[in-house]
């Protein structure tokens, strides 16, 4: 029997050829690339990280207003957002469910959501950062526009070798936008 954290590589991915897929720009590849993979902000990610603390926010997410800042990005109607640190009795299988992660290629590519694995990282943004790191780091990923998004989407899909980890789908600008804020620190104009 699988556990409540199995996700088994046997169904089938979330990464499809979409319809509506488009090419990243270098320049916005660069900034996501630079923020989520080379200066990851998680622990053991990267050599060179640059942790919250070291932008400038100190103290706990809440605490330095971090927390608050990054929640202000996420579009109205987004979610859900399943990231757990403790066993809260849904089975990965279920969060997917409930995120409408479905196996296959989605029909919701507009709506902002994510579901992963429970994780010992204590900071919310610090487990989806260091989902969203391997995605963009192993190529887990693809680009789409739609009408109601033409600014895109990204779909994104963690695993390690026996199993999916984390599905997503977090808006371009969400990303740009989540880096731009924790690069500018506490103490910066907006």
């Amino acid at each position: 029997m699988p556990g409540l954290w199995s996700y088994g590589l046997s169904n089938e991915s979330i990464l499809q050829k979409y319809p509506c897929e488009v090419s990243l720009e270098d320049d916005d590849f660069q900034k996501l690339y630079r923020f989520y993979v080379l200066n990851s902000p998680c622990e053991g990610q990267s050599h060179q990280r640059i942790s919250f603390e070291e932008y400038g926010w100190e103290g706990g997410i809440r605490e330095s207003g971090l927390g608050r800042a990054l929640d202000r990005v996420i579009p109205e109607g987004s979610g859900p957002f399943f990231l757990p640190r403790v066993d809260s009795g849904a089975t990965l299988e279920q969060m997917f469910s409930q995120a409408r992660l479905f196996n296959g290629m989605l029909r919701d590519t507009s709506t902002e959501r994510a579901a992963a694995a429970k994780s010992s990282d204590s900071n919310t943004y610090l487990r989806l950062f260091r989902h969203v790191r391997n995605c963009f780091a192993h190529g887990r990923f693809v680009l789409v526009e739609s009408c109601d998004r033409p600014d895109g989407v990204f779909i994104m899909e963690d695993r390690d070798h026996h199993n999916y980890t984390a599905r997503m789908v977090l808006g371009r600008n969400t990303l740009l936008e989540w880096a731009r804020i924790v690069r500018r620190g506490p103490g910066e104009s907006a």
